[in-house]
């Protein structure tokens, strides 16, 4: 069985005859804003600007989050804490990032110096059938945001029309989730640099984000054959994201696998489930 619930997850502890496995994934979940638009659908500030154009604001955003209780409290502990948007254990990643602090008290400053001390209101989205516990994870960060003022409606929706909306791009800030078996920095190859169709960037930048280092970094990596140079491209160009933080990574997702005792079953990043990776133990 593919993907069981943490529930059952922990039901199977309890059970003689059934076990799982879990597997560090390629997925990484993040939060998405609109961050170039002057407003963002469904934003509603005070003086009538979109927030998210201020990086004390999402900075704000994501100090205001407790990623370890999110692994620990919700995920049971099957995920690794995100430090940006390719998992650290993905070959030729970028490893010396600083771990995403969890500060309350220094988000509520920097709203104030941003202008938003009494915060603002939104509509957080997310696709309700496409990733396990993705509803109560959007319950979690609006209650997180909620501490330091913000005000925030859930919106899940099905797949098919999340899609649609998200690609209409009328979502101002939104739950989502992306993975890439061809390395790291395909992960933000489509989200974060300008519009390229030529060299294949950018092609759901739905955040109209733009970053001159980013986009120099990117059109480098896109055209690069030796494979060295090609993470230290990917690897720059993540850095300049993170300093930027269009965007506000939380975990990379374990995959999960239940079965009968007596099988064994190899969990694989990518996670596809595949009869040659099930077998009878010896």
């Amino acid at each position: 069985v593919e993907s069981p619930s943490i529930e059952d997850m922990d039901m199977l502890k309890k059970k003689e005859d059934f076990d799982f496995i879990t597997h560090p994934s390629w997925r990484t979940i993040f939060i998405l804003m609109d961050v170039g638009s002057d407003q963002a659908v469904g934003v509603t500030a005070p003086d009538g600007s979109n927030p998210f154009k201020d990086i004390r604001v999402r900075k704000a955003m994501s100090l205001a989050i407790d990623r370890d209780a999110i692994k620990n409290r919700l995920l049971g502990g099957e995920a690794t804490v995100a430090k940006q948007f390719g998992a650290e254990y993905m070959d030729g990643a970028e490893t010396g990032l600083p771990a995403l602090q969890y500060d309350p008290e220094q988000a509520k400053k920097l709203l104030a110096e941003a202008g938003y001390k009494d915060g603002f209101s939104m509509e957080l989205y997310m696709p309700a059938d496409r990733y396990p516990n993705i509803v109560r994870l959007g319950q979690v960060v609006a209650q997180y945001w909620s501490r330091i003022g913000l005000k925030v409606e859930l919106k899940p929706q099905p797949w098919s029309v999340f899609s649609k909306t998200r690609k209409a791009r009328k979502l101002g800030v939104w739950l989502y989730g992306w993975g890439h078996p061809q390395g790291f920095t395909q992960m933000i190859s489509y989200n974060y640099p300008s519009r390229d169709k030529e060299l294949n960037l950018g092609s759901s930048n739905y955040s109209n984000y733009q970053n001159d280092e980013v986009d120099k970094w990117m059109k480098m990596w896109s055209v690069e054959t030796n494979q060295a140079k090609s993470h230290e491209y990917g690897r720059n160009a993540m850095k300049a994201i993170m300093a930027d933080m269009p965007g506000i990574p939380l975990y990379y997702r374990h995959s999960a696998w239940a079965f009968r005792k007596g099988n064994k079953v190899r969990g694989r990043p990518d996670e596809y489930t595949q009869a040659k990776g099930i077998s009878k133990e010896k």
